[in-house]
């Protein structure tokens, strides 16, 4: 087993990732990358190199069958090996599986918390497998958070 010194886990908690370069006038940033908000779903930015372009363009025939027609996405399942880093600690919270439906249909569970949240047709809830007990979060100040957390997944 690696054991690493609390110094060190310490001081690496605490870093924070690079920010993002600011754009520069003109819709890149000091890399030459197109700023986000230029970005939009689906399209390659206008700067795209050749290469770039022929690179997606084959990510975009080996994604579907041959014969077949692209159709929009309507549901998804990831799969994440999720490590949280915070202002002073770190923590490995586990496999975390996202699952979403159109139009808003949504469930999150983290194996770490043994808990799962969602997002049905009956309204949102809450599962913990601890309890083995599943409760209704649509209402009731206690939790706001968790339907503020799955506005944002639902948004997806």
């Amino acid at each position: 087993m690696l054991q690493i010194p609390l110094f060190l886990l310490l001081a690496l908690a605490q870093q924070k990732p690079p920010e993002a370069p600011p754009p520069l006038p003109g819709g890149t940033t000091s890399s030459g990358a197109p700023a986000a908000s230029t970005l939009k779903p689906g399209e390659l930015p206008a700067t795209a190199t050749p290469e770039a372009r022929a690179a997606w363009e084959r990510v975009c025939a080996a994604s579907i069958v041959a014969g077949t027609q692209r159709v929009p996405v309507d549901s998804f399942e990831l799969l994440l090996d999720v490590r949280y880093r915070g202002d002073r600690a770190s923590s490995d919270v586990g496999e975390a599986r996202y699952r979403f439906k159109k139009p808003a249909l949504v469930r999150v569970r983290t194996t770490a918390g043994k808990k799962e949240v969602g997002r049905g047709t009956a309204g949102d809830w809450l599962h913990d497998d601890a309890r083995e007990e599943t409760v209704l979060t649509s209402v009731g100040r206690e939790y706001a958070e968790d339907r503020r957390q799955l506005d944002e997944w639902s948004g997806v």
